[in-house]
């Protein structure tokens, strides 16, 4: 039954036409479905499946990092700077740019920098230890992406937007993440939940949080525009600057604390709903018995 998926995974011609693999997909996911619910299929094999069948689909664009998260080390940076940053952020792959992010010049390899440890202070910097940098457009599927980081053996890629600039990047294990669900990397510590309910009035979100998807799973009411997607964008138009971690402000009945910021943007924030008694006026409170 599962053959001609995985042929088409691999890249292998699928013997029905395009209209006829969507069917066969639909039955399929209709039939682990059933068995799900029979017992045949338990919900871990049930994930599984559906990934398989919606990796056909997904491209570089929806699951790389995003530019404002990325990790990158300047081109002329000297090499006591460059470790510093390994060893405070522990991934084993940096971009490197010149001039601007939009020039990614080269990617560094922690373990190439291993022969330079014993002289931190040697004045060669890093431009002798980048690879090649690989590009992709956002619209690149992962099936076919993988296939290019298996040819050219290579684990990570920058992701381009439609001006040539750098939208992001992505690696072979957000490919695999796709697939198996997410891998923990022993060395990364472990993120947050996207949204994680404290009690019944608080919770905790990242700014990323789409704001509609916010407020339909929490029944609030924040503001959607056309200027912003995400909560942390709400923040800043509401505010017009970014504020630091611990910043508190009001906004209908909500009380909204920045919990984590940097310098160009808001990571995480609280967001603690009133209840009907704090949110009457003065007089009705104080005309209780």
């Amino acid at each position: 039954m599962f053959d001609p998926l995985f042929r088409s995974l691999g890249g292998a011609p699928a013997e029905p036409p395009e209209e006829r693999l969507e069917e066969k997909q639909e039955e399929l996911l209709s039939a682990v479905q059933e068995g799900q619910k029979k017992g045949v299929v338990d919900e871990r094999e049930r994930e599984m499946i559906e990934s398989v069948l919606e990796f056909r689909g997904t491209t570089a664009g929806e699951i790389m990092t995003p530019r404002t998260d990325i990790i990158t080390i300047k081109a002329d940076a000297q090499l006591s700077e460059v470790i510093e940053i390994i060893v405070t952020e522990g991934h084993s792959r940096y971009p490197v740019y010149e001039n601007s992010i939009d020039n990614i010049i080269g990617m560094l390899y922690a373990k190439d920098l291993l022969s330079d440890l014993n002289n931190p202070h040697n004045s060669h910097g890093i431009r002798h230890r980048l690879r090649q940098p690989f590009f992709v457009p956002k619209n690149k599927t992962l099936r076919d992406l993988l296939g290019c980081f298996q040819n050219q053996k290579i684990h990570i890629a920058v992701v381009l937007d439609e001006y040539g600039g750098t939208a992001g990047v992505v690696t072979i294990e957000d490919i695999l993440e796709e697939l198996v669900g997410e891998i923990i990397d022993e060395y990364e510590p472990p993120e947050p939940e996207p949204l994680l309910r404290i009690n019944e009035r608080t919770i905790e979100v990242d700014a990323r949080y789409e704001i509609d998807k916010l407020n339909y799973e929490c029944r609030l009411n924040l503001p959607e525009d056309e200027d912003y997607e995400s909560v942390g964008g709400f923040v800043v138009g509401k505010l017009g600057h970014i504020p630091p971690a611990g910043f508190t402000f009001a906004h209908q009945n909500l009380q909204i604390t920045i919990l984590d910021a940097g310098p160009r943007k808001i990571k995480r924030l609280r967001i603690v709903i009133a209840s009907s008694e704090e949110n009457k006026p003065d007089n009705e409170q104080n005309d209780r018995p």
